[in-house]
C-alpha cells in the first residue's frame, strides 16, 4: 500500500468513525428527549392530499377519532338522508386537544382546491388536558408552534399548586441546559424566543392577552418540560389520591370546583377561537363533538350561546345513547370495539343531519 493509499484509508476510517459517533450521539439525544411521533398523521395527510376522491368532511382528534369514526358508515347514514359527503378520518393516537389548531392549519393549507367544507373536532380528553395534574403534557409543550406552547405555559402558570416558586425552581434545576437550547428537538430555546419576543409586533398582542404568563420564556419552557419529565408520575398519583375530594367539592359547589376551572374558560375560549378563525378563513365550518365533555361542558355550551362556536354535538346522554356509556362495547382504556365504534359514528352522523341541512339543504 502506498503512502497515498494509507492516507486515504486513514481518512476514510476517520470519516466512518465520525459518522458512527454522530449517529450514536443523535440517537442518544433523541432517546433522552424523544420527539413527537407524527408519522401516522403525516401519512394520512399525504393520502388525503393525493386522493382523487373529493373529501369534503374531515375528522380530527386522537385515538378516539382514529378508532371510533368510520367514514364509510358516516357517509352511508347521510346518504340515506339525501346528503352526499365524502369524509376522511385524520385521527392520530396521542393527539392532544391543544395541537388541534396547528393540525387543522396544516390540513387546510394542503386543501388547495377548497374541497373541505366541514371539520369535525373531537375535544376528547379536554377535562384531562386542562387538569392541574396534566397541564404540562409532553406533546402540548413541544408540538408544532409557539402558540401551542404559550397556551400550555399559561395553563401551568394559572395553577397555584404547580406555580409554587420553590417547586418551579426545583423543576428548573432538573432540566439540562442542553435541552432548553436544542431547537431541533424541543422547538424551544433561541427559536422560541425569536418567535415570541415581546418586542415583536406580531406577538405583543397575544402576550398582552396572556398577562399571567411566565416572566421568562426560558423558565416557562424548562418548567413545562421539567414538570413532565421529572414528576408526572408523582402528579398523577396525587391526582388520583385527591379525585374523591375534588368530586365532593364539585358537588358542594353545584357541580364545578371553581379552584380547578377558574382559568379553564378563558383558555378554552382562546383555543376555540383560534380553531374557528383558521377554519372560517378557509370557507369551512367546525363541528365539535364528544361522548363526554366532562367539566368543559358548561363552558362549551356558554360559548355556543355567545357565538364563539356554531355547532356542538354531545353524545353524553346515557338515556339516549346507552351503548356508549355502558361497558358492552368498551375495552382498552375507554375505546370501543368495532360494533361500538360504528354505533358511535351512526349517532354522530344522525346528529349532524340537521346541521348539514341548516346550511342550505345539504352539502
Amino acid at each position: 500500500m502506498t503512502g497515498r493509499s494509507r492516507a486515504f484509508a486513514t481518512y476514510a476510517a476517520g470519516t466512518l468513525l465520525f459518522v458512527l459517533f454522530f449517529q450514536l450521539t443523535v440517537r442518544s439525544i433523541g432517546n433522552a428527549f424523544p420527539s413527537t411521533d407524527t408519522t401516522l398523521f403525516d401519512e394520512k395527510l399525504g393520502e388525503l392530499s393525493e386522493s382523487a376522491v373529493p373529501h369534503d368532511v374531515i375528522f380530527v382528534g386522537s385515538s378516539r377519532v382514529y378508532r371510533h369514526v368510520h367514514p364509510a358508515t358516516f357517509d352511508s347514514v347521510l346518504a340515506a338522508h339525501d346528503i352526499i359527503v365524502h369524509s376522511y378520518n385524520l385521527g392520530s393516537p396521542g393527539t392532544n386537544a391543544f395541537e388541534t389548531p396547528s393540525q387543522i392549519r396544516t390540513i387546510l393549507e394542503r386543501d388547495r382546491e377548497d374541497r373541505i367544507r366541514w371539520v369535525f373536532v373531537a375535544l376528547e380528553g379536554l377535562e384531562w388536558n386542562m387538569e392541574e395534574m396534566n397541564l404540562a403534557s409532553d406533546r402540548v409543550s413541544r408540538y408544532f408552534d409557539w402558540r401551542t406552547f404559550l397556551r400550555a405555559a399559561r395553563l401551568l402558570r394559572a395553577n397555584e399548586t404547580l406555580a409554587n416558586e420553590d417547586r418551579r425552581r426545583a423543576l428548573l434545576d432538573r432540566v439540562p441546559p442542553l435541552f432548553r437550547n436544542m431547537t431541533a428537538y424541543a422547538r424551544g430555546g433561541n427559536w422560541l424566543r425569536e418567535q415570541i419576543e415581546p418586542g415583536r409586533s406580531h406577538a405583543s398582542p397575544l402576550l398582552a392577552r396572556h398577562e399571567n404568563g411566565f416572566q421568562s420564556l426560558d423558565t416557562a419552557y424548562a418548567y413545562s418540560e421539567g414538570t413532565v419529565r421529572a414528576s408526572l408520575d408523582e402528579r398523577i398519583e396525587t391526582y388520583e389520591r385527591n379525585r374523591e375530594k375534588r368530586a365532593l367539592r364539585k358537588r358542594a359547589r353545584g357541580g364545578r370546583d371553581s379552584t380547578e376551572v377558574s382559568h379553564q374558560a378563558s383558555v378554552l375560549r382562546d383555543l376555540l377561537r383560534e380553531i374557528e378563525e383558521i377554519v372560517r378563513a378557509h370557507g369551512a365550518e367546525v363541528v365539535y363533538f364528544e361522548r363526554n365533555f366532562g367539566s368543559g361542558a358548561p363552558d362549551l355550551e356558554a360559548m355556543k350561546q355567545e357565538g364563539v362556536i356554531d355547532h356542538l354535538i354531545s353524545l353524553e346522554d346515557p338515556a339516549r345513547y346507552p351503548v356508549l356509556h355502558d361497558e358492552s362495547h368498551r375495552f382498552d382504556g375507554g375505546h370501543y370495539d368495532e360494533e361500538g365504534a360504528k354505533l358511535l359514528t351512526r349517532y354522530l352522523a344522525e346528529a349532524f343531519v340537521p346541521i348539514a341541512r341548516g346550511k342550505g339543504g345539504g352539502l
